[in-house]
C-alpha cells in the first residue's frame, strides 16, 4: 500500500490566496548514501567514487 502526505502549497504569484493541498507519495524504505550514489552514477557522468567523496566532504 502506498502512503501519502497532504502538503499545502501556495501560488508564489498570488501569495494572498489560500493554499491548495496536494497528495505527495511517501516511500516506505530508506536508502543508504552508497545506494543513492550508485543510482546517480548510473544516470550521470559522475562516478560512484566521486559522488561518495563529495557526500563525505559536505558533512
Amino acid at each position: 500500500m502506498q502512503n501519502y502526505v497532504i502538503i499545502p502549497r501556495k501560488n508564489p504569484s498570488k501569495p494572498m490566496e489560500a493554499p491548495k493541498f496536494y497528495a505527495v507519495a511517501r516511500s516506505g524504505r530508506t536508502a543508504s548514501v552508497k545506494e543513492v550514489c550508485r543510482r546517480i552514477s548510473e544516470r550521470s557522468s559522475y562516478s560512484k567514487g566521486e559522488l561518495e567523496g563529495a557526500s563525505e566532504n559536505s558533512c
